[in-house]
């Protein structure tokens, strides 16, 4: 039988303030910003802190600051 172990349509962070891993779609993201600068950022459902997904600085290209993957979270 074959089992979908990650859709690679959802995303996962870890939260900065109160460590809880958080899958999340991009629907789910919400754009902080003006035309040239901006973030990508979800709200934590556990303690309701902005964790930033993307951010971009001029038209640079989206850097991604989550600082740790799913693969890094143990």
């Amino acid at each position: 039988m074959v089992k979908v172990e990650r859709d690679g349509r959802i995303r996962y962070v870890k939260c900065n303030n109160c460590n809880s891993v958080l899958s999340f779609k991009k629907e789910d993201e919400h754009y902080q910003g003006e035309e040239n600068w901006g973030r990508m950022y979800i709200t934590c459902p556990c303690c309701n802190s902005s964790v930033t997904v993307f951010e971009s600085e001029g038209y640079d290209y989206m850097k991604n600051y989550s600082k740790a993957r799913i693969e890094d979270i143990k």
